[in-house]
């Protein structure tokens, strides 16, 4: 084997690619996340019903001295900080504990960024709802309200008002208590940075446009790879996000970066030591031949990966944004599935299904995934695919 690798958490995208390498693989599991795949590729798997960090780092520990581990590794949002706790205990590679921290942390990247590198975004920690208004009251337009440690839109809100910003208070208290933070709402396009990280050396990798679902939850709803953006601005992106990751001390592994362009220059609006969620990492292999799980594992055990082909100029996914309602027909799956250009209609659905209202991007119930030779033909591949399936509700 190829070395022996720590997995925390994961699906199957980003467990089964290391041990398609001949990586020895120990995987830390929750059971509703385990399949049969990852059973059959794993020399051990270890199941916690919820995985704490101080009990992960025993079971660690107890198998590094039987069998030891050449690096600690995830790519999954709640897996990181523990695959950090882990490295730093066994003393094997991992991404420092300092740069995951600060990464999952809103409030202590925007105070990172402030103190490091003078960024202007105007923001307030909120412990109170009288915190959040006495911010509301000092913007001379657009707010915007998030859990600290929130992921895929959940508890996002923007605001205008004092009225909306009570408003924006009980949405996010609605999924975690506070903290909260609020910044003012940053206007332009916005796009997410798709990096890998080798020994401290970053390279960018893909610039993706982002789509959503506007005021007031920002809902992703779509993205596109390569984003349309002039060389200055593709060249001002890739400077900041360097800057950013250098920053926090990113050292091992891929990162997903968002930001905004306002008045032509990149604004940081956060950034993740992972790949980008979304099938982004996919678009990447797609368009670019990069395989940042298995570069990232290859690199950490110190074996040759050769990157595959690409097989697209331009990659793209959109979001069904699904009505609340009870699920009564499904149709046209199959016809938007054979749309030439069309890699994948992935829908979980079925006649039954209680439909709730997408509050965050983990209601979404499905996509269609599409490549081409430009933007434009993959949009239209898109919109011809969305226009074949047909999905009555009833109420309920």
């Amino acid at each position: 084997m190829n070395g022996h690798i720590l997995i925390i958490g994961g699906r199957d995208a980003s467990v089964l690619k290391p041990a398609s390498l001949g990586i020895d693989v120990t995987l830390f599991q929750l059971p509703y996340m385990l399949t049969k795949s990852q059973e059959s590729i794993a020399s051990q798997v270890v199941i916690f019903d919820s995985i704490q960090w101080e009990g992960a780092i025993q079971a660690a520990r107890d198998i590094h001295q039987e069998k030891p581990f050449n690096a600690v590794v995830s790519f999954w949002e709640w897996g990181l900080e523990i695959a950090s706790r882990i490295g730093v205990d066994l003393a094997v590679a991992s991404n420092p504990l300092s740069a995951v921290l600060v990464s999952r942390d809103k409030l202590a990247l925007r105070r990172l960024l402030h103190s490091k590198l003078g960024e202007q975004v105007r923001y307030q920690e909120c412990q109170t709802l009288e915190d959040l208004l006495e911010f509301a009251s000092l913007l001379n337009g657009q707010g915007i309200l998030k859990p600290v440690a929130g992921s895929g839109s959940a508890g996002v809100c923007s605001f205008v008002s004092q009225k909306e910003a009570r408003k924006a208070w009980d949405w996010a208290a609605s999924v975690m208590p506070p903290p909260f933070i609020a910044e003012e709402f940053i206007e332009g396009t916005e796009v997410s940075v798709e990096g890998l990280t080798l020994n401290g050396h970053h390279e960018i990798l893909a610039i993706t446009k982002k789509e959503t679902t506007g005021h007031p939850h920002f809902i992703e709803i779509g993205h596109t790879i390569p984003a349309s953006l002039d060389s200055y601005a593709i060249g001002a992106i890739k400077a900041a996000t360097v800057n950013l990751l250098n920053t926090i001390g990113h050292r091992e592994g891929p990162s997903h970066t968002e930001m905004r362009m306002r008045e032509g220059k990149p604004v940081v609006i956060e950034t993740h030591t992972r790949i980008g969620g979304d099938q982004i990492w996919e678009m990447v292999e797609m368009v670019y031949g990069r395989d940042q799980i298995k570069e990232t594992c290859a690199h950490l055990v110190g074996i040759e990966y050769l990157p595959p082909k690409t097989v697209a100029c331009v990659a793209g996914i959109r979001y069904f944004m699904i009505p609340s309602g009870r699920v009564k027909t499904v149709q046209g799956i199959e016809d938007a599935s054979r749309i030439n250009g069309v890699i994948r209609v992935s829908l979980n659905l079925k006649c039954g299904d209680i439909i709730p209202e997408v509050t965050s991007s983990q209601f979404r119930r499905g996509y269609v995934l599409a490549a081409g030779d430009s933007t434009s033909s993959v949009h239209e591949t898109l919109q011809a695919a969305f226009s074949r399936v047909k999905i009555e509700l009833e109420a309920c």
